[in-house]
C-alpha cells in the first residue's frame, strides 16, 4: 500500500526547517507500508532545479501519528545529477542520536547513484511533532544551477492508517454510539 502525499509548505514552515524551494509538479512525497511492520518514506525528484548554495532542497511533511518512530534505514536510489557543482549532500529531517534534538542530518552523495546506511542500533527518530523530510544540497559554494532526479528516503518502525481506514474507524465509533444510546 502506498499513501501519496504532496507538501506545499508554508513560508513560515520554509524558514523553520531552513529549505529554500517549494514543492513542485516534479516533486513529491509517499509513504509505503512495507508490510513488516516499517514504513518507507520517501521524496522523488524529477529534473527538480537547485543551486549550489548550500541550501536545503527537498520536502517536509507532517504526520503527528508517527512521531518518535524509531528510523531504520536511510538512503537514495536512482540519483542522477546534471550540474550543481562538484560536492552533494543527501539529508533527512529527523532527531539525532545522544540529544542530536530535531534537525537536517546529512551523508555525503558520493555513491552515485544510489546507497542506504543501517542505522537501526544508532537511535535516530522521527521528531516528536511527526514532522519528516528528506532533500540535498550542493554545498561546493559554486552557485551553480543543477538538476536532479532520484528518490531520497528513509524507513521507519509502525505504520500510517490509510485515509479509508481512518474514516471507517470514524464511522465505527459513531455506529456504536448510535446503538448505545
Amino acid at each position: 500500500m502506498t499513501i501519496r502525499y504532496k507538501a506545499m509548505l508554508s513560508a513560515s514552515a520554509v524558514a523553520a526547517f531552513g529549505l529554500s524551494t517549494f514543492a513542485s509538479a516534479d516533486l513529491v512525497s509517499n509513504f509505503t507500508d512495507n508490510g513488516d511492520g516499517t514504513t518507507t518514506y520517501m521524496v522523488s525528484a524529477d529534473n527538480e532545479s537547485f543551486y549550489d548554495d548550500g541550501n536545503i532542497n527537498g520536502l517536509v511533511d507532517e504526520v503527528a501519528s508517527i512521531g518518535g518512530a524509531v528510523i531504520t534505514t536511510v538512503g537514495w536510489d536512482n540519483v542522477t545529477i546534471e550540474g550543481g557543482g562538484p560536492v552533494h549532500s543527501v539529508l533527512w529531517l529527523m532527531t539525532g542520536a545522544g540529544g542530536g534534538g530535531p534537525g537536517w542530518y546529512h551523508g555525503d552523495m558520493t555513491d552515485i547513484p544510489s546507497n542506504s546506511y543501517d542505522v537501526a542500533g544508532a537511535n535516530w527518530s522521527v521528531n516528536a511533532d511527526g514532522t519528516i523530510g528528506a532533500g540535498w544540497a550542493g554545498v561546493g559554494g559554486t552557485g551553480e544551477e543543477g538538476l536532479i532526479t532520484g528518490d531520497f528516503y528513509l524507513i521507519f518502525v509502525g505504520t500510517i492508517p490509510a485515509p479509508g481506514a481512518l474514516a471507517l474507524l470514524g464511522l465505527a465509533g459513531l455506529s456504536s454510539r448510535r446503538r448505545r444510546s
